[in-house]
């Protein structure tokens, strides 16, 4: 029999490192964000809504020098190559450690999840239309199912809708709006279903287990839709925006 208590406490201690890791890494991934709202926040508190959708890339709020306006800077190839070969090399180290207790513990005790077991814990496309009963406003028609209450939100679903009708060519909404979808594809496990029913095909989760040495040990595979909801969120954010350049320019017209 595994000693459980020996897992724990080794994938545990990894655990908490990884968190450490990546506390670090986002508090160094967003210091130019944070130093651009400290110098330019105070200088524009008169128009605070519009300051609070920071992701979205508006030509005004760029025009302001908000942190949209970094996002729409596009710096020189060479040099956004280095910055991902860094950033990828800092995430490796990060996850080293965690990867290592996984490692051992599937090879010392040959924890691998069935097929059966990775296609139960998929999500199916009725779960992002499920919401959790735990949020007030859907308590009395939601239910509780658990990892399987993956609706993203009314409102962000709208918004998100609304970024794609309206600025279908930008690049962020197309790249985070890919990302967003790929996730969701992949959530739905080796065999995707809808409502209880299995579709006639296999997922392109199947493939990534065959082809990715140890993907068999990870248990839940919905919980990429984390992945997913980041992607509608910043898809969103450009939704919203629009809205509000909109109404800004309504207020300012009268």
């Amino acid at each position: 029999m595994p000693n459980v208590r020996g897992v724990d406490r080794s994938i545990g201690a990894e655990a908490a490192l990884v968190l450490l890791g990546f506390t670090l890494l986002a508090v160094a991934a967003t210091f130019p964000l944070i130093r651009v709202i400290a110098t330019h926040l105070p200088g524009d508190l008169g128009d605070p809504v519009m300051n609070t959708w920071l992701l979205a890339g508006t030509r005004r709020v760029s025009a302001t020098g908000s942190p949209a306006g970094v996002l729409q800077t596009r710096p020189p190839p060479r040099r956004l190559l280095t910055h991902l070969a860094i950033a990828l090399v800092v995430i490796a180290a990060t996850l080293a450690p965690i990867i290592s207790a996984y490692y051992r513990v599937r090879r010392e005790y040959g924890l691998r999840r069935t097929t059966a077991e990775i296609t139960e814990l998929s999500a199916d496309v009725r779960d992002y239309v499920s919401p959790s009963p735990r949020v007030w406003i859907w308590r009395r028609v939601a239910s509780d199912r658990n990892e399987h209450n993956l609706f993203p939100g009314a409102l962000v679903l709208v918004l998100s809708a609304v970024a794609v009708a309206v600025r279908p060519r930008e690049p962020a909404v197309r790249v985070y709006g890919s990302i967003a979808a790929i996730a969701f594809v992949f959530s739905l496990g080796p065999q995707p279903a809808a409502w209880g029913q299995h579709l006639p095909f296999a997922g392109p989760y199947a493939w990534l287990l065959r082809v990715t040495p140890g993907l068999d040990g990870l248990r839940v595979v919905a919980r990429l839709d984390f992945i997913s909801i980041l992607g509608l969120a910043v898809v969103a954010a450009f939704g919203a925006a629009w809205l509000l350049e909109r109404v800004g320019r309504r207020r300012r017209s009268r």
